[in-house]
């Protein structure tokens, strides 16, 4: 996924770099790999607050990646 995630992995803080992760992802345009990171999250935590909060932008990255 990302060093960064990895670091917190297993532990309560997980979500919340994904969560920073995926924000500043988009912010820089990141898509494709912002894509990657959502959907580990999603496969991972499907039932997380986060996957529900970044559904919408999921969808409209994958029309815009072709993915």
């Amino acid at each position: 996924m990302n060093k960064g995630v990895e670091t917190f992995e297993g532990t309560g803080q997980e979500l919340a770099v994904v969560t920073d992760l995926l924000r500043a992802m988009k912010s820089a345009g990141v898509y494709d790999r912002w894509l990657d990171v959502y959907l580990r999250a999603l496969y991972e935590h499907p039932t997380h607050e986060v996957v529900g909060d970044f559904a919408s932008d999921a969808v409209s990255m994958g029309q815009a990646t072709g993915r």
